[in-house]
C-alpha cells in the first residue's frame, strides 16, 4: 500500500522485499543536503545570553568566531564524530577572548585541536565522557590521546606535583605555553617529541631536566621554549637529533648551552635558535658531532665536514671575526646588536657561490667599524646594518640588490666602496634602500 501513496511531502516507495533474512524498501531519491549541519563565521556572534551549548554529532563544521562574544557560554559539550572541520578561534571576539573555562568530550567526539579551536579561552577544565576512542583525562582535567602516549592539554589552573606519565612520548604544540606555575620541569625518558611552543612564554619556569635513562631519539619543535625568560638551566640529553627554529629564543637567563654528539639539525636556513639571548656567553659542542662545530666560539654547521652556514655568535665575543670562506648561510640577526665584533670580513674575501646573509644581520651592532662583504653575494638583505656603528663598508662588484633599509641611520657609515668590474651586472637600489648618511662613496 505504501508504494500506491503519492504526495510532494512523501518519500515514494517503489518496492519491498526480503532478501533472505533482510527485509528491504525500495524508496524514491531525493536530491539534497545531508543531515550534516556548518555553522558559519559569526552564527551566533554576540548572543550575550547563551550559557550552554552541546554539539551533537551532526554539527561537522564550524566557523571563526561562530560563537564569539557569549560570556556567559562557559561550558560547551562536544559530540561530533570523525570528519570534523573547526576553525580556529571558533569561541574568540574581536578583541582575541574567549570565555569557555568547561570542556566535555563526549563518548562519539572525533579529534579537534583544543587549543586552536578553543584559542583565546582560559580552559580550567577537561572531562571525557564514556569511553571514547581518541581521549582520556586524568583526576586534574590533563588531556591525553586514548593510551596516554600525547599529552595534548594542560589547563590553566595549578596542580600540584604534576608529573607526566610514563607512557607519554609526545608533548604536543602549545601544550603548557603560558604557564606560570612551574619552576621546574622533569621531561620523562620516554619523550620523543617537544612540539612547537610546548613550553613557550612560561615565565617562572627555572629548570628544565631530562630522566635519565633515555635511548629513542629526540626532537625539540620550533619555539618550544621561546620566551622563557626565567630559564637559566637545561642540559641537552645526548640522544637529542633536532632542535627548530627559535626554540631558544629570548630565554635571557640562559648563560651556558650544550650541543651533545647525537643533533643533526638546528634551527633553519632563515631562522636560528638562540636569537635575543643576551647573555648566552658560551655554547659547547661535544666531541664527535658530525653537523656541528666551534670555530673561535662562534658555532657553525657543518656539511661535508666543513662549516657552510653560521649559527651562533656568543655574547661575550670581542674583537674581529673572519667567516670561513666555506660559510653559505649567515641568519638572520646573526650578529644584532652585538656590542664586542669590531669588524666581520669571509677569509680570503671569498664565499660560495650563492651565499645568502639574512635580514638585520649586522644591525644595531655597537662596536662594529669595517664590514667587507664576501664575492658571489648578489643580495645585500634588509636591515643588514640599520642603526649599527659601521665606519667602512666593501661591496663586491657580485651584488645585484641592495634591500630596503640596509643601511638606514648608519650615521657613522663615512666610506663605501663599490668593486669595480663585472659590469654585465647591474646594482639596483630598492626604495629607500640606500639612506643618505653622510658617507663618501668609492670604486675600488
Amino acid at each position: 500500500s505504501a508504494a500506491r501513496l503519492s504526495h510532494p511531502n512523501i518519500v515514494r516507495a517503489y518496492d519491498v522485499g526480503e532478501d533472505g533474512d533482510v527485509n528491504y524498501i525500495v524508496n524514491e531519491y531525493i536530491h539534497g543536503d545531508t543531515l550534516k549541519k556548518a555553522i558559519k563565521e559569526k552564527a551566533f556572534y554576540g548572543c550575550t545570553m547563551l550559557r550552554e551549548l552541546e554539539l551533537s554529532q551532526n554539527v561537522t563544521k564550524i566557523a571563526e568566531k561562530a560563537f564569539g562574544n557569549t560570556p556567559l557560554n562557559t561550558k560547551v559539550k562536544l559530540n561530533a564524530g570523525a570528519n570534523i572541520d573547526y576553525a580556529d578561534g571558533a569561541f574568540m571576539d574581536e578583541d582575541g577572548n574567549g570565555y569557555v573555562t568547561d570542556i566535555i568530550i563526549g563518548e562519539k567526539m572525533g579529534t579537534f585541536e583544543i587549543r586552536g579551536m578553543f584559542a583565546g579561552c582560559n580552559i580550567k577544565n577537561v572531562t571525557v565522557e564514556g569511553n571514547n576512542a581518541n581521549y582520556s583525562t586524568d583526576a586534574n582535567g590533563v588531556l591525553y590521546n586514548a593510551d596516554k602516549t600525547k599529552v595534548l592539554f594542560y589547563p590553566k589552573k595549578q596542580i600540584a606535583d604534576y608529573k607526566l606519565p610514563d607512557t607519554v612520548t609526545t608533548i604536543a604544540a602549545g601544550v603548557f605555553e603560558g604557564n606560570i606555575d612551574f619552576e621546574t620541569f622533569e621531561i620523562g625518558k620516554n619523550v620523543t617529541t617537544i612540539g612547537a611552543s610546548a613550553f613557550k612564554n612560561m615565565a617562572n619556569l627555572k629548570e628544565v631536566t631530562f630522566e635519565a635513562g633515555r635511548t629513542a631519539p629526540l626532537t625539540i619543535g620550533e619555539s618550544a621554549f621561546e620566551d622563557c625568560a626565567s630559564l637559566a638551566t637545561i642540559v641537552l640529553p645526548e640522544t637529542l637529533k633536532e632542535i627548530g627554529a627559535h626554540a631558544f629564543e629570548n630565554c635571557v637567563s640562559i648563560t651556558t648551552l650544550n650541543i651533545p654528539a647525537s643533533l643533526t639539525k638546528m634551527g633553519s636556513d632563515k631562522a636560528g635558535v638562540f636569537d635575543g639571548c643576551t647573555n648566552l656567553a658560551s655554547i659547547v659542542v661535544t666531541d664527535g658531532n658530525e653537523a656541528f662545530e666551534s670555530i673561535n666560539g662562534i658555532v657553525y654547521a657543518k656539511t661535508a665536514g666543513v662549516a657552510t652556514a653560521l649559527l651562533f655568535v656568543p655574547t661575550n665575543y670581542e674583537g674581529a671575526v673572519v667567516i670561513p670562506k666555506t660559510v653559505h648561510t649567515v641568519p638572520e640577526k646573526a650578529f644584532y646588536g652585538h656590542a664586542g665584533v669590531t669588524s666581520i670580513k669571509f677569509e680570503d674575501d671569498q664565499a660560495p657561490v650563492n651565499v645568502r646573509i639574512g635580514a638585520e644581520a649586522f644591525a644595531k651592532m655597537t662596536a662594529v667599524t669595517k664590514v667587507v662583504l664576501p664575492t658571489n653575494l648578489t643580495i645585500i638583505p634588509t636591515g643588514l646594518l640599520q642603526e649599527s656603528s659601521v665606519q667602512t663598508v666593501f661591496v663586491p662588484n657580485t651584488v645585484n640588490t641592495i634591500q630596503l633599509r640596509a643601511f638606514l641611520k648608519a650615521s657613522q657609515l663615512t666610506t663605501l666602496t663599490f668593486e669595480d668590474g663585472n659590469y654585465d651586472n647591474t646594482l639596483e637600489l630598492e626604495n629607500g634602500g640606500w639612506t643618505s648618511a653622510g658617507m663618501s662613496s668609492s670604486n675600488g
